[in-house]
């Protein structure tokens, strides 16, 4: 929030900034206690294949919380939203959670690798100025030295 009020020119003024920074924790906690206390009662526990319907419903409004934040020009409140809903969902299974949670890790075990290899392709190499290189350099060697003593 702070960094986003610093370096933010483009919505306007500084105010405006420091108070879209708490309006996007607002819009974030709001809706993740929304989709996180429906999806604790939507699929009722009386269906079928009820832990594969949680873990798709989980996976699913998470990315659509992501993505329809960064639509709305709110890139902050879907993360937010993710986690507050996922911890309520999971608080309203209690029994049921552990089954639900082996899927999501199978899953991120998935797409893990894609999501990383597609966030370095958006690094640019030749953006990167050669002194920032060789700190970064100096900086892992050093941390290197220290911990592995």
């Amino acid at each position: 929030m702070v960094r986003s009020v610093l370096w933010s020119e483009k919505y306007g003024s500084t105010i405006f900034n420091v108070f879209r920074g708490v309006l996007e924790v607002l819009i974030g906690v709001a809706t993740g206690s929304l989709l996180g206390f429906f999806i604790q009662y939507f699929p009722s526990s009386d269906q079928s294949k009820l832990v594969w319907k949680r873990a798709f419903l989980v996976l699913g409004l998470a990315v659509l919380a992501v993505f329809s934040s960064m639509y709305f020009g709110f890139p902050g409140s879907g993360g937010l939203c993710t986690l507050v809903m996922a911890f309520l969902a999971g608080r309203g299974w209690a029994s049921k959670k552990a089954e639900v949670q082996k899927i999501i890790a199978v899953a991120w075990d998935i797409f893990q690798p894609l999501l990383f290899g597609l966030i370095g392709a958006k690094v640019s190499i030749a953006s990167l100025r050669p002194e920032t290189v060789g700190c970064n350099r100096i900086c892992s060697f050093g941390h290197s030295k220290i911990t592995w003593r």
